[in-house]
């Protein structure tokens, strides 16, 4: 049931219109209940689930600029409303308005929105400013709709390029100041005491701290199958929770479980308290508290449970590609690593366990990975199996020497970024590191996720398959549903401006998917390469 709540809150927020998707639901439940009638008040509660996470996610409150805002030269005030990011010269500022100058007058506004600043006058968290320039919404491209994801993140528009008025000194929310503050001098000391890229690849894999990670190592860390190693997940909460318990709990047992969950909190505050760090966070707060009442933990009622919770409270998590990779990747690794590990015997444990877990993860997330950084690794399980097992003393140096200032530390941390810089570079760079799909719109997903989840899922409880009437029930539920996500437009107008050298190519395609071209260009080839970054074979 926790799953049907899911599963209703991110059908509402990814995929529209709602009703054929709550048609088929009300089918499939109706299936189950004729084919095995002990399954009848299961698959009803289930629907039920569904339907009302659903009307959840629909009715969740948008995150969006004022009707005719959209374009106007305005000026505002607000304060700065986290910790301003450096890259390239410019600093990327939200601020939170308290006043906006329209052409219609003053009038008070609340908003967040994300700004855009040259030239050196220092900005720092907590600061008032005014600002003039264009408001505009966030932009959607084809393969990544920047407009939901700031919208996840509370941000309702955009200010490229806004003029810098004035900027007065303010200390902020304390609590925000404070650890904002604990990072810049955790980020100084790391900075100090490690040359680039060492210093930014600790920061990102002890901390989560990608900011200052160099454009080509990233990807190169995505082509090799490393990223997750820079971002905060339940592998690094889980250790940090294991190391501060074994720690404490040979001096006082009985508090050693709150320490661990303080431990796990401030490390997920510190991180930023993204999405992926408050559900790690989150899980590993169940599992300890679990622990404490001597109950068993199930790895996935802890992880619905946390899913249900986070998506109830806010749905615009679904739109967050960490936290649906965090969930896939933590559910297919509890799902299929042992066995994966058990048919790898003749290698030594040490490179086994990781192994297994990379294969495991990415048979879970390969349709979000295509879609969202749109290549696949194939070196991924022997990178991880030769990095995954230095994590440990990583984070225990790295963030033991940046948090005391320890230097011998540092050295030893930086010593092992190194070697997973080495990694990263070496199977990152290889000839056929990744499988490249520059397209993979967000309907191919959808389909992709059914039918891979369909397929582990089959795999996981082959025990079932005497069920055969359930499962074809299923089978067929879920092929309309790849149907109808592979077949019906999208409802958009896609312009396309193709790179063809010399000459000018541009492709629309309209809300009914009739596709029209005008113009191709001189070179057939340089034609035939654009027009396959755009358009699958299938519709050329």
């Amino acid at each position: 049931m926790l799953a049907a709540w899911c599963v209703g809150i991110m059908v509402a927020s990814l995929l529209s219109p709602l009703a054929p998707w709550l048609a088929l639901a009300a089918v499939v439940a109706v299936s189950i209940a004729l084919v095995n009638r002990r399954f009848a008040l299961l698959a009803a509660l289930c629907f039920v689930a569904a339907a009302t996470g659903a009307a959840r996610g629909a009715t969740s409150p948008l995150v969006q600029l004022p009707p005719g805002l959209g374009g106007q030269t305005v000026v505002v005030t607000g304060s700065v409303d986290d910790d301003p990011v450096d890259r390239k010269g410019a600093r990327r500022l939200t601020v939170r308005l308290d006043h906006m100058l329209t052409s219609a007058g003053e009038i008070p506004s609340a908003l967040r929105i994300e700004v855009t600043i040259y030239g050196t006058t220092p900005v720092h968290y907590g600061d008032l400013v005014l600002l003039s320039g264009e408001l505009q919404a966030p932009p959607r491209f084809d393969q990544f709709d920047y407009r939901a994801f700031l919208a996840e993140q509370g941000i309702a528009g955009v200010m490229p390029s806004a003029r810098l008025v004035r900027v007065t000194s303010h200390a902020g929310d304390p609590l925000h100041a404070m650890l904002f503050g604990l990072r810049h001098a955790v980020i100084g000391a790391v900075d100090r005491a490690l040359p680039e890229p060492q210093a930014a690849l600790l920061l990102g894999v002890v901390f989560g701290y990608r900011a200052a990670l160099p454009r080509l190592l990233e990807q190169q860390m995505i082509a090799s199958g490393l990223i997750h190693i820079v971002v905060i997940s339940g592998l690094k909460v889980s250790l940090l929770a294991r190391l501060v318990h074994q720690a404490i709990g040979r001096l006082s047992p009985g508090a050693a479980p709150l320490i661990a969950v303080g431990a796990m909190v401030a490390y997920a505050l510190l991180a930023g308290a993204s999405a992926a760090a408050l559900r790690a966070a989150a899980m590993g707060v169940v599992v300890v508290v679990a622990g404490r009442l001597r109950r068993d933990s199930h790895v996935f009622v802890s992880l619905a449970l946390t899913g249900a919770i986070m998506l109830g409270l806010k749905p615009g998590l679904a739109h967050d590609v960490s936290f649906q990779l965090s969930f896939a990747g933590t559910a297919g690794i509890a799902a299929m690593t042992d066995g994966i590990a058990a048919r790898l015997g003749w290698m030594p444990a040490i490179l086994r366990d990781p192994f297994a877990a990379t294969i495991a993860a990415e048979a879970a997330t390969w349709p979000l990975m295509l879609a969202n950084f749109h290549q696949l690794s194939l070196v991924a399980p022997a990178a991880n199996a030769l990095v995954l097992p230095l994590l440990p003393a990583i984070m225990v140096l790295g963030g033991g020497g940046a948090l005391l200032a320890g230097w011998p530390f540092l050295q030893a941390a930086g010593a092992i970024a190194s070697w997973f810089r080495l990694v990263v570079e070496t199977t990152g760079s290889l000839p056929l590191a990744a499988v490249v799909t520059p397209y993979f719109p967000p309907r191919w997903l959808a389909a992709a996720a059914i039918l891979n989840g369909g397929a582990l899922a089959g795999v996981k409880l082959r025990q079932f398959f005497w069920q055969r009437k359930a499962w074809a029930g299923l089978a067929a539920a879920g092929l309309i549903a790849v149907a109808l996500l592979l077949i019906r437009p999208d409802g958009r107008v896609h312009v396309y401006a193709l790179d063809v050298g010399t000459g000018s190519a541009v492709l629309v395609r309209t809300p009914n998917g009739h596709q029209v071209l005008i113009d191709a260009g001189p070179d057939p080839d340089r034609f035939a390469q654009s027009i396959g970054q755009v358009l699958p074979p299938t519709a050329r």
